[in-house]
């Protein structure tokens, strides 16, 4: 740091100033104390709190995947993005975005997602639902009619397997191959969407949004589906006979109930 004229003969520096600070041992000594205060909770809260609450031995936490508050939350933000593009002229599509994961994976793909990504069975079947729960909710806005949804995640069911991962640089984020695929998806769409097309030669919006009748979807978009609320109950079983290994207990990622 400068060069050998802090250094001292047989004075070590602590981890603190080192890997840190970058000071002098004895320089700016309330600064380190609130350093090593932080790291003290720190350490405190992930091993007694975040790992406990986020750990898939954690029944809690597979029950929040079947709480309506986020996806009305959601829904709610939806309404607000509606209203300010009916009132700036801005035509509004969805896409139902695609993963690496799906609750209707055979096993020997899911075999092949997980041996080749920081997913482990557990991590996948959480990811897995929480895009069945996406998809479930952007479902029922197709069939309002007004809002189209791009069901891009339709189009990377083709590719399965080995084939399938090139296209995604983890379980959620896609590659550039994967990002070549979507965008065709959108252009594809778009191109044979007779609003969007007149929208983009005259600039005028047909695309008129029926709140009244949105919200009557409200309720209905922001519950999980049967089928849904079946494969969290089986885990939910799953996790109190012990069939759980401790060591796949623990993500490497904390969304999407932190």
């Amino acid at each position: 740091m400068k060069l050998g004229r802090d250094w001292t003969p047989k004075v070590v520096r602590n981890n603190i100033n080192t890997n840190i600070t970058y000071t002098k041992p004895d320089k700016f000594p309330l600064l380190n104390k609130i350093i090593i205060f932080f790291l003290i909770k720190k350490i405190t809260h992930f091993n007694y709190n975040f790992k406990k609450s986020m750990s898939f031995l954690n029944k809690e936490r597979w029950e929040v995947l079947k709480k309506e508050e986020y996806l009305v939350a959601w829904f709610e933000v939806l309404l607000d993005i509606f209203e300010i593009a009916q009132k700036n002229n801005i035509m509004i599509f969805m896409i139902n975005p695609p993963s690496l994961v799906d609750v209707h994976d055979s096993k020997i793909n899911r075999g092949i997602y997980i041996s080749n990504s920081r997913l482990d069975r557990w991590f996948a079947n959480y990811q897995a639902i929480s895009g069945a729960r996406i998809s479930n909710f952007l479902s029922v806005i197709d069939k309002f009619g007004s809002i189209p949804v791009m069901n891009c995640k339709s189009s990377f069911e083709k590719f399965q397997g080995l084939d399938r991962l090139r296209l995604f640089t983890d379980e959620i984020h896609l590659s550039a191959a994967g990002n070549k695929v979507l965008a065709n998806d959108v252009f594809s769409f778009l191109k044979h969407n007779k609003v969007f097309n007149k929208f983009y030669k005259e600039g005028c919006n047909k695309q008129k949004i029926d709140f009244n009748k949105l919200l009557c979807l409200k309720n209905k978009a922001v519950q999980n589906s049967k089928e849904i609320n079946n494969n969290i109950d089986k885990i939910i079983s799953s996790v109190g006979d012990g069939s759980i290994d401790h060591e796949e207990s623990i993500p490497t990622d904390r969304y999407t109930t932190f």
